[in-house]
This record gives C-alpha cells, sequence and structure tokens, in this order.
C-alpha cells in the first residue's frame, strides 16, 4: 500500500499547493465538506481509487447458499465461505478458495473445501467463519457435532495451501460440550490461528490459541488448544459471547465479548514470550464501549493490525471505533463516523482494518435498494482517520447485503455479499475491489 508521506514526497509542493487550495475551499463551502475532502486524497495519491474489478461465484451454489457469508484475501489468494451449502447435504457448508491469475487478469475458481462430515448431524456450517494469511488457512463450522448426538460442538479445520493450489489439512479440533459452536469466529497469522466458541456455558463463551509445529498444529495437552483468560473471571454479566469475534495479527490477539453487561467489551491479549501455558497470552488489556449504552454490542466484530484496533459495534444503530496502543494500554483514537448512516443500516457489522485503511460494513443500507448494503472506506491523514469513500456495488440489489464481510490485504479486498441473487436466490457472491 502506498503511504501518505511516500506519495507526499513524490508529488511534493504541486500536491501541498492543492491541499491549501482545497482546505482553504472546504472552510468556505462547507456543504461541499466530505467531498472535497475525498478530492485532496485523490489529487495525493494521482486520482486513484477503489475499483471493482471482479465477482466471486460459487462453483457449485444453489438458492440459500449465502455464499459470501464469510470471505478473507491474503496475496493472491481469497477464501470465501459459503455456510449454507447444501452439496454435502443439509446445510453442511463450503468454502471456496480463488486464485488471482496475472496473465489473464482475473480471479480463478481453485478448490473446494468441506468438512469431514461422517455420519454427523445436519447443519454444520462450515464456512460460517473463514481467514488466510500467505500459504494457511482457515475455516469455522459452528454447528460440528458428533455422530449426530451431540450437536453445535462446532469445529475449527486449518489448511495448508499446496503449489497446485489444492489444500491439504493439518488439524481439526472439535468443541468440548454441546453448543460451544466452536469456530463461530476464526482468525489467523503467522504460525497462530485464534477461535471462539461463543455458546460454551451458555453463552458465556471461550477463545482458544493454536500454534504452528511443522505440519501440526499444538492445541495444549487437553486438546483444546491455550484458552485465554479473561481477568474479570469465568461469569461476567448476562450472556457475554466472548469469541463471537477474534482476530490476530503478530504479538496481538483480540476477543470480542458483545454481551457482556448487556454493553460489550473487548480484550486483547500479548504473547510475551511465545510459549504456552501461564507464560504464554496474557491479559494485556479490555476495553469497554466508548458510548456506554446497553445494547450496543461492542465487540461485535474485531480488527487488528499491529498496535491498531477497530471493533464494530452492532447495537443501537451501529458504530465503529479505532483504538491504538501505547504503553501496554489501549486508548481510543477516534470513532469512525458515516454521516449518511441511519439505524437500521446494520453500520458496524463487520470491519477490518489494513495499514492507512479501516473498512466498515453495513449489509443493511439501501444504497442500491432495500438492504442492497454498502461499504465505508476511512482513509488516516493528517493524524486522523478520515472519510474517504461509500459505495456499493452495481450489482448488488435489493436484499443482497453487500458489506456483510470484509477483507483486505495491500492495495486488494474483497466483500461478501451473502444475499445476492447470482444466478439464484441468495446465492451470494463476494466482490474484488483494487486500488489503483
Amino acid at each position: 500500500m502506498k503511504k501518505l508521506d511516500d506519495l507526499i514526497d513524490r508529488k511534493k509542493a504541486g500536491a501541498l499547493i492543492v491541499l491549501l487550495i482545497i482546505a482553504a475551499a472546504v472552510m468556505i463551502f462547507t456543504a461541499c465538506e466530505d467531498t472535497l475532502m475525498r478530492q485532496s486524497y485523490k489529487a495525493i495519491s494521482g486520482a486513484a481509487e477503489w475499483t471493482e474489478s471482479d465477482q466471486l461465484l460459487p462453483d457449485s451454489g444453489a438458492a440459500d447458499d449465502n455464499f459470501g457469508r464469510s470471505a478473507a484475501i491474503s496475496g493472491d489468494y481469497a477464501i470465501v465461505g459459503s455456510p449454507l451449502n447444501d452439496d454435502m447435504g443439509n446445510s453442511k457448508g463450503a468454502a471456496f478458495l480463488y486464485k488471482w491469475n496475472s496473465k489473464k487478469s482475473l480471479w480463478e475458481y481453485k478448490t473446494t473445501l468441506y468438512g469431514d462430515y461422517g455420519t454427523s448431524y445436519l447443519w454444520e456450517y462450515f464456512g460460517c467463519s473463514v481467514d488466510i494469511d500467505g500459504e494457511y488457512l482457515v475455516v469455522g463450522a459452528q454447528g460440528y457435532s458428533i455422530d449426530g448426538s451431540n450437536p453445535f460442538r462446532g469445529a475449527v479445520y486449518i489448511y495448508k495451501i499446496n503449489t497446485d493450489s489444492t489444500c491439504t489439512l493439518q488439524e481439526k479440533v472439535i468443541g468440548e460440550e454441546n453448543n460451544d459452536e466452536l469456530g463461530y469466529s476464526v482468525a489467523i497469522h503467522g504460525d497462530y490461528a485464534i477461535a471462539g466458541a461463543p455458546g460454551y456455558n451458555s453463552d458465556e463463551g471461550r477463545a482458544y490459541i493454536y500454534e504452528r509445529n511443522g505440519t501440526d498444529w499444538d492445541y495444549g495437552d487437553a486438546g483444546k488448544g491455550i484458552e485465554l483468560k479473561k481477568s474479570d473471571g469465568p461469569s461476567f454479566g448476562f450472556n457475554p459471547d466472548f469469541g463471537k469475534s477474534v482476530d490476530i495479527d503478530g504479538l496481538y490477539a483480540t476477543v470480542g465479548a458483545p454481551g457482556h453487561d448487556q454493553i460489550g467489551k473487548v480484550y486483547v491479549y500479548n504473547n510475551i514470550d511465545g510459549t504456552w501455558g501461564t507464560s504464554g497470552f496474557q491479559e494485556d488489556d479490555s476495553i469497554v464501549s466508548p458510548n456506554g449504552q446497553s445494547g450496543d454490542q461492542f465487540g461485535t466484530t474485531v480488527s487488528q493490525w499491529q498496535e491498531l484496533l477497530a471493533v464494530g459495534s452492532l447495537g443501537n444503530g451501529g458504530f465503529a471505533h479505532v483504538f491504538n496502543r501505547s504503553g501496554g494500554f489501549y486508548s481510543l483514537s477516534q470513532s469512525l463516523e458515516d454521516p449518511k448512516k441511519t439505524n437500521l443500516d446494520s453500520y458496524g457489522g463487520d470491519v477490518a482494518v489494513y495499514g492507512d485503511w479501516i473498512l466498515v460494513g453495513s449489509a443493511k443500507a439501501d444504497s442500491n435498494g432495500t438492504d442492497s448494503g454498502a461499504l465505508t472506506l476511512f482513509f488516516y491523514f493528517d493524524s486522523e482517520w478520515m472519510l474517504f469513500d461509500k459505495f456499493t456495488s452495481l450489482k448488488a440489489g435489493a436484499y443482497e447485503t453487500f458489506g456483510n464481510a470484509l477483507g483486505i490485504d495491500g492495495d486488494t479486498l474483497v466483500v461478501g455479499a451473502q444475499c445476492d441473487t447470482g444466478e439464484l436466490a441468495e446465492t451470494g457472491s463476494a466482490f474484488i475491489y483494487q486500488f489503483e
């Protein structure tokens, strides 16, 4: 991604003069403030903007598959979850892998992943969550059961992508108890993967870390992974849903508990010395909702990039906040405001952060028809997160929920639209955008 300082160095005085002129115009013509700010960013970046480059569709799709319920991107690969896919049985689910073909300038379908179902329960929801980093990817199946008699234990599958774009399963972890919903949320970065089990102990919730060791992923002597401990004890508030959202980046892991005290809370963990046990992942900080209102659902979604943390709150009209880590603690940097959002837009239903960009989804915004969805982008400029753009795909019509899932890596982003009509009603799709 091009950094603002690099761009300013390239354009030097010319860009600065443009900015000064635009800043003066903003002061005079306040009604056009947002548009002029966006134009100023484009002037600095050589008129670059996010443009739709491809639409991903399932290789095998049917009505109500919810392809695009989850989506992630890393380098030349994108992974899209379809938890209601019926290829292997009623809503057992699937995940589809795509790769960028530079010669053809398009994203090609490569393979479909299915869970190791056996005779297990229906409604596994494999693909309810996905993430990818380099040559490794992780898929959650919150509905997984054992032999059909232990519903919704959940499971996590970790794969390695081979050179021919096939995938080898390296690890499968199953939830401890019925209704744990392990895999409701997943993330992966480097040698670590994380998974949430928000249904554990009547929605108290849990989260676990797994570490790669060669071709295996260690998940502790108890076979469940290293549990991330909470400083406020094993039970707090009504249905806290600890693990409803997770992310991991470098030394930091983040877990959302949007039901904590009916307001929401986010926990951040620091891998002190890279070992398991009590000297491993320790709680670094916990963050409460800046709004502090009942029903905020603070921590509905989280996204971590180095020491930068974005948090979405789906309740009370929807919010998005960004926090910075300094001195071992996180402080609110800014609340990300979209002046055009409404209380019914589901603003903050998903967020993603990478470098100078933060993405906020509004899956029920009426940008191109009722609940067509929208994506709001913020760009870091002059020590502030500024509204850069808001758009939806022209292919996303009414009730198609564009923006329900988000992923970004460098100059490429993926946006899920799980109710997109595609070829059939609510088959779903995902859209690729390039910054160019």
